[in-house]
């Protein structure tokens, strides 16, 4: 095993009814921000009901911006960084696992940007400012909640590219209680083997980060 130390500056919120709070937790960085997510799936749960509901006791403004798949795309992140733009979005809210939260961080990154997000996934700069982004995951642990890294397919440069910048650490991350036992089966039984793997991945490939060129090496022909 490497030497090292370990940071965090992402809060970790957890327990019955934590997502709650979410409205007055992002009143502290915004008034009007993007509400980022995959499918509608989450509204079964009740978390979209409760999320939605926190926001606007708390007087925060929301715009939806759902599609996330599972291995999250370009083309969503560049219509969101354009709707930050244009509805002068302040904070990204993320509600969903991994894949949402890696999307919710490259539109972060993209928006103050005046170029294409890419060119930090392809390591042609280091990213220098992202808006805020937060997260109530729908997951019983995703990693990409608290760590300072994202994955992003772009589909049609067939590449798979990951970037990592302590911009992309979130401000927050909330998991409430009964998140888990509200999923399906399936998930219920993966999400528990799921994690220790993917904290040990993301410290293994630190080292690594910068030296690391696409995820899909059989696509570049």
């Amino acid at each position: 095993m490497l030497n090292g130390i370990y940071r965090n500056p992402t809060t970790i919120f957890f327990g019955k009814g934590c997502d709650l709070a979410v409205g007055e937790e992002v009143k502290k960085y915004a008034n009007k921000i993007l509400l980022h997510y995959g499918s509608r799936s989450f509204k079964r749960y009740g978390l979209y009901e409760s999320v939605t509901k926190s926001l606007e006791a708390a007087g925060i403004e929301f715009i939806e911006l759902g599609g996330v798949k599972s291995n999250p795309c370009a083309s969503l992140v560049y219509d969101g960084i354009e709707v930050c733009r244009r509805e002068r979005i302040g904070f990204i809210l993320a509600v969903g696992g991994g894949s949402v939260i890696d999307s919710a961080k490259a539109i972060g990154i993209g928006v103050p940007y005046g170029g294409d997000f890419y060119d930090f996934f392809e390591k042609k700069l280091v990213p220098q400012a992202s808006l805020n982004v937060g997260a109530v995951l729908t997951l019983s642990g995703a990693g990409s909640e608290s760590s300072d890294g994202a994955v992003i397919t772009h589909e049609q440069r067939r590449k798979k590219y990951d970037c990592g910048s302590p911009h992309m650490y979130l401000r927050f991350a909330m998991l409430r209680k009964g998140t888990l036992r509200d999923h399906p089966h399936g998930r219920k039984m993966g999400n528990p083997a799921r994690e220790p793997d993917t904290a040990g991945g993301i410290y293994r490939e630190i080292p690594y980060r910068h030296d690391r060129r696409s995820l899909l090496p059989s696509l570049q022909g």
